[in-house]
Formats: structure tokens, sequence, C-alpha cells
């Protein structure tokens, strides 16, 4: 049986990342009241609040940086896409760690290529940041890699992010 094995290349590309280090994308749909207090704040109390989206550029040591759009919901739900290169989203659940602390944890999958339903690899992001007062975040995260067929890792890389709140 034929092992796939995603490259860290591909890997790079589609985890961006930070995720976040980030490149990260999160977008979710949160209760009209939950998304109403969120963006009815003055510029002040958003930059205390996580909730939104962010254009965040991913470092990762050896590599071009890259940029991903993270989103985080009202709810816990996380959505990082990478941008720039392109590659498929990641989903997953965020949550405060603490003063202007936030961790998450995300995961995306890709398409095996032994035919149709055969597995694919996956990944997970893992995201530890801090909101700052001047309205951005940063931190650091690492992206596992899974065989798709045994669930076995495959590879790990770290890296870092920062981003910028993007305004509507």
């Amino acid at each position: 049986m034929d092992r796939q094995v995603i490259g860290r290349r591909e890997i790079l590309r589609t985890v961006g990342v930070a995720a976040g280090g980030v490149a990260l994308t999160t977008t979710a749909m949160a209760s009209s009241a939950h998304a109403d207090d969120d963006h009815d704040d003055d510029d002040d109390n958003r930059r205390r609040k996580l909730n939104g989206s962010w254009m965040a550029t991913v470092t990762i040591e050896g590599e071009p940086d890259t940029m991903s759009v993270a989103s985080f919901a009202t709810g816990g739900v996380a959505i990082i896409h990478d941008i720039n290169p392109a590659g498929p989203p990641f989903t997953g659940s965020w949550a405060r760690t603490g003063g202007n602390g936030f961790q998450a944890t995300l995961w995306s999958g890709f398409p095996g290529q032994g035919g149709p339903g055969s597995a694919g690899g996956t990944a997970r992001l893992q995201l530890i940041g801090t909101l700052r007062g001047n309205g951005t975040i940063d931190g650091t995260f690492t992206a596992t890699e899974f065989d798709g067929a045994t669930g076995d890792e495959v590879g790990q890389f770290e890296g870092t992010f920062v981003a910028e709140r993007i305004v509507a």
C-alpha cells in the first residue's frame, strides 16, 4: 500500500499561518446579538477584542513569508485561510488563556492521490497568541501533518505570525 505523504512545502502553502506562527483565517457566523455587540464598539473597545478577521503575515525560518486571513467568532469558532500562496481553509476552535492571551487548534485535510475514496493526509495547526493594546495580534504556531491512511505523524514545523485587524 502506497503511503500518501505531503511535502513540507505543500504543508507550508496550506498552513501558511499563522498558521499562524500564524497566517490565519477564521470566519464564522455568530448570533446577531453577539455580532452586533462586537461591531458596534468604538475603536478603543474593538482593540481589546479578538473577534473579527485579521490579515496575518506568517514567518517560518528559511521560507518566504506567507499571508493568511484569520477569523475568530463568538462561541470559539476559528477559521484560517492561507491566501498567498492560496491553500485550503483550516477550521477549529479558539479560547482565551487569560489576560490578552488566546490559543487555537484547527484542522484541514488534503485529497488522496490513489483515486476516489483514497485517504489523503490531514494537518493540525496549534496557535498561541497575544492581543496587543495597539490592536494587533502576534504569536507562535506548530503545524503537524498526519498520514491519512494510518493517522501517524509524518512531519512538523513551527513558525510565528503577526496580524492586523481587517476593517469593514
